[in-house]
């Protein structure tokens, strides 16, 4: 009965704007530059990708979501772009085991070709689920994916859009979405979900236009580029099996960068990090530890950041130079968010894993040179 409700809400929350569009007023002129705000949904089909076999057996059937989300226009200095909150409601189809998930994701988003009538938009998106079913030893062994309610859901979503009305588009698209608490508890591997997506949006605006600011001389600073950015975090991790002792890394970031685009920005970093389960791994390696050398990590990395005025989207490929854990690979990547709230310092956070492993979750602020 619960699941049969869950799945009329999804259906219902899907066909919302439809409502709304009905009742949508008639927009005789279109301006791109208008401060646009946006209603839009849209049902998505698709499948858990195991990257684990241990995954397997919680594949039962395809995963059905409906998404509906509010954006508004951003007037960012280097290209406009949107700000916008989801809501997700997933069937991550093995009732089970898995359950449902609900989720809430800030994200941004920069559509290309705005004057056209068909448009492509990217969305990257991070933001916190609860997920109805989780590890259990008494009644959940099973799920060896999820072992906490709440967890991280990062989201990213590409889409081709058709303009219908002044101020009403559809659009289909490919979605993919991630959870996993990122090491905070174990089990921890997560599930990668993949799925096909098709929408409908209703714009509204208002006569004020969207303008680019003035910069400010300190502005006119804090964006030259080439750009040096300090970043300096603390996460927590679970290491071992479930209920293994958690540990609290801490990392220092360099990234020198330049811009390549006119909102893509590409550099090198020197990555240094303090990681205290690594004694725990290399001693259950039966291997002698090091105090306190083999509880380092160093690292270089290709930078990569998307800024937007104060906000940035930033991704690292690192590779390790030094690090005594004999149960991780040579690679290792990153992806975050940070949000300028001074002239030179913001605050980010970001996650850290192996390939499709997440290691942790950290935050900490981020300074520019």
């Amino acid at each position: 009965m619960v699941s049969c409700k869950i799945k009329t809400v999804i259906l219902l929350v899907g066909m919302m704007p439809l409502g709304a569009r009905v009742f949508a007023q008639p927009d005789s002129t279109f301006d791109s530059n208008a401060r646009r705000s946006a209603l839009e949904t849209c049902l998505i089909l698709g499948k858990i990708i195991p990257h684990d076999d241990t995954l397997n057996q919680l594949v039962n059937r395809n995963i059905k979501a409906t998404e509906i989300q509010y954006s508004f226009k951003k007037s960012g200095r280097v290209i406009p772009y949107h700000q916008g909150l989801s809501l997700v409601i997933a069937d991550l189809g093995n009732h089970d085991h898995l359950g449902y998930a609900f989720g809430v994701i800030p994200n941004v988003s920069i559509t290309t070709n705005t004057k056209n009538r068909v448009m492509v938009n990217l969305r990257l998106g991070l933001g916190a689920a609860w997920v109805t079913k989780k590890f259990s030893f008494a009644s959940n062994i099973e799920n060896v994916a999820i072992s906490t309610n709440l967890n991280i859901m990062a989201s990213l979503n590409a889409n081709l859009q058709i303009r219908i009305t002044e101020k009403s588009k559809i659009y289909l698209g490919l979605n993919a979405l991630h959870l996993s608490n990122g090491g905070f508890k174990k089990p921890n591997y997560g599930l990668n979900m993949l799925g096909a997506s098709g929408g409908f949006s209703i714009a509204f605006s208002n006569k004020r236009e969207c303008k680019v600011p003035k910069k400010s001389s300190d502005d006119l600073q804090i964006e030259t580029w080439p750009q040096i950015k300090l970043y300096v975090g603390m996460g927590v991790k679970e290491t071992g099996d479930a209920g293994g002792p958690k540990y609290f890394p801490v990392s220092l970031q360099i990234a020198a960068a330049r811009r390549v685009a006119k909102f893509v920005a590409l550099g090198f970093g020197v990555d240094i990090a303090h990681d205290g389960s690594s004694k725990f791994q290399i001693e259950q390696s039966n291997e002698v530890y090091t105090s306190p050398n083999d509880a380092f990590q160093v690292g270089a990395s290709i930078y990569a950041e998307l800024p937007l005025n104060r906000f940035s989207v930033f991704a690292r490929q690192g590779f390790y130079l030094y690090n005594a854990n004999p149960d991780l690979p040579f690679g290792y990547q990153n992806i975050g968010f940070s949000y300028r709230i001074g002239h030179r310092v913001a605050i980010f956070i970001s996650l850290k894993s192996h390939l499709n492993n997440a290691d942790h979750i950290y935050a900490g602020l981020a300074l520019s040179i």
